[in-house]
């Protein structure tokens, strides 16, 4: 959290070291949704999308998923690369619903998003 300057200034300084955050596990939190975002998008979405059109998966890997999609339409490549997209725009979604639905305190969509 930034704070405003002891003086009242507008200069920001970086909040105190007993702002509440357990900072090991908020880094561990991060890895773990970057990696989970990631199979979502490489996995779920490509993978899912080429799968769909008819393709077949030949490698995965966490930065890129490549798909054999010989003998289909144009069209198939273009969903199989919109894939990965959509597959973030539905987690996405679907995590801001299960966010604005959960039982707890109101600013807790908020804190998730950095926002206080």
């Amino acid at each position: 959290m930034i704070a405003p300057g002891r003086d009242g200034s507008s200069s920001l300084v970086p909040a105190s070291p007993d702002d509440g955050i357990d900072r090991p596990t908020l880094v561990a939190i991060a890895v773990v949704a970057f990696a989970l975002a990631n199979l979502v998008h490489e996995g779920v979405g490509h993978g899912g999308a080429c799968l769909l059109a008819g393709g077949r998966a030949r490698a995965l890997s966490a930065i890129h998923f490549d798909g054999d999609l010989g003998g289909l339409a144009p069209a198939a490549g273009k969903w199989v690369a919109a894939g990965g997209t959509l597959a973030n725009l539905t987690l996405g979604l679907l995590a801001a619903a299960a966010l604005r639905f959960s039982p707890g305190h109101p600013a807790r969509p908020a804190s998730f998003c950095g926002c206080r």
